[in-house]
């Protein structure tokens, strides 16, 4: 990127988080509209299969998200949705790179929108880092899209699985997606996702749950499990402390959606309908099946000791 280029860049930055968002402030809002279309997140570690689900619920559920434009206009999402209307992609492709779609419609993960609200570090936010989250217009961003979308919003970005406790006191109708992924090949995809960032499997890949400084020192497979497992762990235990309602969480299993895509999606498509949402494709339209990549993608030497690990602790 030349000078010009990242200049525009900060101003634009700039703009998005200072000026923008006074437009949420001034905009008039329904302010109980977020328990007719309360907030859905899907959570789980990384590289679960979250960005594909999230590409066939907002092709077949009701729902407004983040787009590639909003990285445009991230400090007041619903000025992207004016800007852009009319050119919504009906069904956008389901291929993805590290959650990264193609597209101005593809699904965003948002990654500026959330800290606008949000600290960088640590990714986790405990009862300390509760207190540097701005509650106030999280709440005020989420009602004032809302209210002019009339659907509930739903949110991929695998950092927000480490920050219910702040969603579940903003939120207390916020329904939540769990996603899960058999531990060897979510584990090896972690680590092919690391090579490919970075071309190396030593540099830590996406969110970090509470107790990674530790995991550190003990290599790269104990790294990634830890990673996976305390995710799982972290979200269980939060949505529980937090006084989330199970009847308000999905669970869903990758390989259940790879096999079934239709069957997956009419289980989601009933838990979104016991709190309103309608159904815009029929699931049908979906594929028989999608393509699960079940081969060593990563150095044969690496990939034999996460076997042999997981095989020792009976989880392979």
């Amino acid at each position: 990127m030349g000078l010009i280029g990242q200049v525009a860049s900060k101003a634009l930055r700039a703009i998005n988080f200072h000026a923008l968002p006074i437009g949420e402030r001034l905009a008039q809002v329904d302010l109980g509209v977020l328990d007719r279309h309360p907030p859905v997140f899907i959570v789980g570690p990384p590289r679960v299969g979250s960005t594909v689900l999230m590409q066939m619920l907002s092709q077949h559920l009701n729902v407004t998200y983040l787009r590639n434009y909003h990285q445009w206009s991230f400090g007041f999402p619903r000025l992207g949705e004016l800007i852009f209307r009319g050119q919504e992609t009906p069904n956008p492709s389901l291929g993805s790179q590290h959650g990264s779609t193609g597209g101005l419609n593809g699904a965003w993960e948002g990654g500026e929108w959330w800290y606008r609200f949000f600290p960088r570090a640590p990714n986790y936010v405990d009862e300390a880092t509760a207190r540097l989250v701005d509650e106030r217009a999280l709440l005020r961003s989420v009602t004032n899209w809302t209210s002019s979308s009339e659907r509930s919003l739903m949110f991929k970005n695998t950092y927000a699985s480490l920050r219910i406790r702040s969603l579940a006191r903003v939120f207390p109708n916020a329904r939540y997606i769990h996603v899960s992924r058999g531990l060897l090949w979510n584990a090896h995809s972690i680590l092919e996702a690391r090579r490919a960032a970075f071309g190396s499997y030593a540099q830590w890949f996406g969110l970090r749950p509470p107790g990674w400084e530790q995991a550190v020192s003990g290599g790269v497979i104990n790294q990634v499990l830890f990673q996976i497992q305390q995710t799982h762990q972290t979200i269980t235990k939060d949505l529980e402390s937090f006084g989330v309602p199970n009847r308000f969480v999905h669970k869903v299993q990758y390989e259940d959606l790879c096999a079934s895509p239709r069957e997956t999606i009419k289980g989601l498509e009933a838990f979104a309908s016991g709190f309103g949402m309608r159904v815009r494709n029929p699931s049908s339209s979906l594929p028989d099946q999608l393509p699960r990549r079940e081969n060593c993608r990563i150095d044969s030497e690496l990939h034999s000791q996460l076997v042999d690990r997981l095989k020792s602790e009976g989880g392979a």
